[in-house]
């Protein structure tokens, strides 16, 4: 999480996105939206090194822009894989990797042991795609934010000025 407190800049920045008029408004979160996401999604795309990690958390990348803060979402695709997995319930195994078990299933009578949780890779701690983006982008995306909210508030006052 990004504090603002310490850095006058972003203050201002929020400032700004609070007081401008409402079409103004509109625009500069377009332009932090559109700036965010041409960041956020190659990004996320570049460190997703598996086919389930494109399919499970690359798919569903894009920024989020309020009034005074952004998101970097990823996995938000509820769409179902072919095998069922639900992109946005069940991320984390992609994400984080999943410790193997070894379970006993009975199927038309049989039992046996079966081990679940081989196909997510070993565990990691501090992640392996969105995780690992985040905090390799942060600073670019902060300059993005605001760069996109200056750009949007001329477009915006252009707009303004033609109507």
């Amino acid at each position: 999480m990004l504090d603002v407190r310490k850095s006058p800049e972003l203050q201002a920045v929020i400032l700004l996105l609070k007081t401008a008029a409402t079409p103004a408004r509109r625009e500069m979160r377009a332009g932090a939206r559109r700036a965010l996401n041409e960041l956020w999604k190659p990004t996320v795309e570049q460190f997703a090194t598996t086919n389930q990690q494109r399919q499970v958390i690359a798919r569903g990348a894009r920024a989020n822009v309020g009034s005074d803060s952004f998101t970097m979402l990823s996995a938000t695709s509820r769409r179902p894989l072919s095998g069922g997995l639900n992109p946005t319930a069940n991320w984390q195994g992609a994400e984080f990797g999943a410790s193997p078990k070894v379970v006993r299933v009975s199927w038309r009578g049989k039992r046996r042991n079966q081990t679940i949780g081989k196909n997510f890779g070993p565990r990691a701690k501090s992640g392996r795609v969105a995780y690992r983006a985040a905090r390799e982008t942060a600073p670019r995306i902060v300059a993005a934010w605001v760069n996109g909210i200056v750009r949007g508030l001329a477009q915006g006052n252009r707009n303004l000025e033609t109507d």
